[in-house]
């Protein structure tokens, strides 16, 4: 009896963590990413804001116009 308690438990706990991970998706998901300026995206990368510049050029990084500025989603940046 008591190790059946115990197998129950255990069951009810991994189905709350499935159900935690799920919500977590979710939430990561529906939250807007962070965006940084040009100067803050270099810094982060560590490259000038002139390197930067030539790769968004060439398509090396992803980024959004925001009017005439350019937006970079910190997430996605890898520094080197």
């Amino acid at each position: 009896m008591n190790a059946q308690v115990k197998i129950d438990d255990v069951s009810e706990l991994a189905a709350e963590v499935r159900a935690l991970r799920e919500e977590i998706r979710r939430l990561r998901e529906a939250t807007p990413q962070s965006l940084v300026d040009l100067k803050a995206a270099a810094a982060h990368l560590g490259v000038s804001t002139r390197t930067l510049r030539r790769w968004v050029d060439a398509g090396r990084v992803p980024f959004r116009r925001v009017g005439r500025t350019l937006r970079f989603p910190l997430a996605a940046l890898n520094p080197r």
